[in-house]
């Protein structure tokens, strides 16, 4: 995906289950919106509110990254990172809790919890310490 035709991921506000540009997403359908347009079709892990801010999130989260990683490459570096690569940040602990798209120049498209769609930067201390690691599709 061309830089341009990111704007529209920019700045999306947080809903849960969200799947519009304008009312939000949240960090499973922006992702899956994304791939969609690059052509992979990702299936979204069944969630409910009832799972928000629980373990069993983080659970249900950690199998679907782990179904991803298993089925493609695991990219440990992240100076090995290519564009269009997942990318898996810990927040707190060793779990994913996080995840973005790899843009370009050490950028991460994701939308934290309740915030707004970003990109975050990798050259930054904060976010290259709490890489996990990153999935290349096949």
């Amino acid at each position: 995906m061309e830089t341009k035709d990111l704007i529209k991921y920019i700045g999306i506000p947080y809903k849960f289950k969200g799947d519009s540009f304008v009312k939000g997403m949240d960090c499973v359908t922006i992702l899956h919106a994304y791939y969609k347009e690059e052509g992979l079709d990702l299936p979204v892990p069944e969630y409910s509110r009832r799972d928000m801010n629980t373990m069993r999130l983080a659970k249900v989260y950690i199998k679907a990254v782990s179904e991803f990683a298993a089925n493609n490459e695991v990219v440990n570096k992240v100076e090995e990172l290519q564009i269009n690569d997942l990318v898996c940040f810990r927040v707190s602990g060793k779990l994913v809790a996080l995840s973005g798209v790899y843009i370009e120049k050490n950028r991460v498209l994701c939308l934290p919890h309740k915030e707004t769609s970003v990109l975050l930067k990798l050259d930054s201390l904060i976010w290259r310490n709490k890489f996990i690691f990153g999935v290349r599709f096949k």
